[in-house]
């Protein structure tokens, strides 16, 4: 019979008399003894689709400010030398530290615009989570926490310093790869730790001059002979970034940024024709290259066929 029923003042539904709660929306139902008092929601004159568009909104907002916080994390700084054993070779003492540089130092203007073309850019590497960061500086901590007890260990040093160079520390970074070359001057891996902070802060002439002891001391090292050639780029003079960046590519003929930048380089002081080999061979290496349309039509703006 009809008064064997009730209907749940939530969501609608017919629900047999005597029981305390909706069986569909586990809202409570009503009773002889106690009238219920509908939802806040249906005080408010809305119904249950409503509040679910809310509550799709408020994991929408929430959503956005996780991504917001995993885009403003702190960038990982890529260190892929290997140490090896090396022939040991004098060093003279370390200059000063400069105080760090605000900003990178620019290419002259002349330089900039006597090509009309882009400066290529390395890849960075994957972006780190805040946990990530946080475990890299946990790492930090105890590495200075054990160069506490033993503060002449040249690769305690090192790895110190490359914790602090990835978590935008350079400025703090140089002192130790400093004092690990004082300790050790026959390691190039060190050396090219110390060039990687010293261009980070813009501070090309002393980046370059430890570029090139890595590369005296480990000439094989295609990432110290390339980084030396882009940071004599950077600074403006790719007369001497030509020499080195062809270097880079015959030591990994395979990689293709070594022949873009040096194609850009080319380019720069004039040698369109084998700056246009260069490209293709980048185009060759990466069809699919981010780049690759962009350059694609550089060289149609040259004048010649497309790679």
């Amino acid at each position: 019979m009809e008064d064997e029923f009730v209907v749940c003042p939530s969501c609608g539904t017919r629900i047999k008399a005597g029981r305390e709660f909706c069986l569909r929306c586990f809202g409570p139902l009503p009773t002889p003894e106690r009238p219920v008092r509908p939802p806040i929601w249906v005080s408010l004159g809305l119904s249950e689709s409503n509040v679910q568009v809310i509550a799709v909104v408020v994991v929408a907002i929430v959503i956005g400010l996780g991504v917001v916080i995993y885009k403003t994390a702190p960038p990982d700084v890529d260190d892929t030398s290997v140490p090896v054993a090396a022939t040991p070779a004098a060093r003279p003492a370390a200059p000063p530290v400069a105080p760090p540089a605000t900003t990178a130092a620019p290419v002259p203007d002349t330089v900039a615009s006597s090509v009309g073309f882009f400066d290529p850019i390395v890849a960075a590497g994957p972006m780190m989570l805040p946990s990530d960061v946080a475990a890299l500086d946990a790492k930090r901590a105890q590495f200075e926490s054990d160069l506490a007890k033993s503060p002449d260990d040249v690769s305690l040093l090192n790895d110190l310093g490359v914790a602090l160079d990835r978590l935008g520390r350079q400025a703090d970074a140089v002192p130790r790869f400093e004092r690990a070359l004082a300790l050790a001057p026959d390691r190039w891996r060190v050396h090219s730790n110390l060039a990687h902070a010293l261009s980070a802060q813009g501070l090309w002439d002393r980046a370059i001059l430890e570029y090139r002891e890595a590369v005296r001391l480990k000439g094989d090292d295609y990432l110290s002979q390339f980084t030396l050639g882009t940071t004599l780029h950077k600074k403006g003079d790719d007369q001497a970034a030509v020499a080195e960046l062809q270097k880079a590519t015959k030591i990994a003929p395979n990689e293709a940024e070594g022949h873009l930048w040096y194609g850009v380089s080319l380019e720069r002081v004039g040698r369109r024709d084998d700056a246009v080999q260069e490209f293709r061979r980048f185009l060759a290496l990466q069809p699919n290259a981010a780049d690759g349309d962009r350059l694609r039509a550089h060289l149609e703006a040259l004048g010649v066929d497309k790679p």
